[in-house]
């Protein structure tokens, strides 16, 4: 990822998928879930949305994520 930063490379990633409430960080307490790749500070990280504009049931959130967008059919 730093690689693509040095070069003026924009990286989006998704924010993470293990479902609602789902808000872990690097550094949280030992029990908490890291979600994977969207922490990364070096990409742009999406959440996804449903038909309702509301957090999609499988979509996590935190704050590494940068925007949500639709995610569902």
């Amino acid at each position: 990822l730093r690689y693509a930063e040095d070069a003026g490379v924009v990286v989006v990633a998704a924010a993470g998928n293990a479902g609602v409430g789902l808000c872990a960080e690097p550094g949280a307490d030992a029990g908490a879930q890291v979600s994977l790749p969207g922490w990364y500070d070096e990409l742009v990280a999406v959440g996804a949305t449903g038909p309702d504009d509301a957090a999609a049931p499988f979509t996590v959130g935190g704050r590494w994520v940068d925007l949500a967008a639709p995610g569902t059919g």
